[in-house]
């Protein structure tokens, strides 16, 4: 019997190495003008964007059993950042994008993340939060 895969950055490793342009993921997004838009990524494309991700998480002190936040809508680069986590072997938190205030610090505090990667537009909830976010190391848009 093979013993499972350690995580899921390991899988899509090795779907990379077998099959760099299979499309591994897409996200249907409107546009301004209302048309659908697809944004694809390939194998490839995963496993480079988390790796460089993972690296500069990695420089900024995440290591293994490390957290930090994500808040994003569904975006490819919420995946990236979950392969990171993986990656890393860190523990990611999700927030949802509509949350602010003491809510938005509580869940930080609480969960006692080191940073967070987010969004241009979560971005302005976390610099509203004064002191709380101050706890925070640092912060990455994507």
């Amino acid at each position: 019997m093979q013993s499972p895969d350690p995580n899921l950055a390991v899988l899509v490793s090795r779907q990379a190495a077998e099959r760099p342009q299979f499309t591994a993921l897409t996200f249907v997004n409107v546009g301004r003008d209302g048309a659908l838009e697809d944004e694809t990524r390939t194998f490839a494309q995963l496993r480079d964007n988390a790796a460089a991700l993972a690296g500069q998480l990695g420089v900024l002190g995440i290591a293994k059993g490390g957290t930090f936040a994500i808040m994003m809508a569904n975006y490819p680069a919420f995946v990236e950042s979950m392969l990171a986590a993986a990656w890393l072997g860190a523990a990611f938190v999700p927030i949802d994008p509509r949350v602010v205030g003491e809510k938005l610090a509580y869940m930080l505090q609480f969960s006692e993340c080191e940073g967070v990667v987010c969004t241009a537009d979560c971005a302005a909830a976390i610099s509203q939060l004064g002191a709380p976010a101050g706890k925070l190391k640092w912060l990455i848009v994507v």
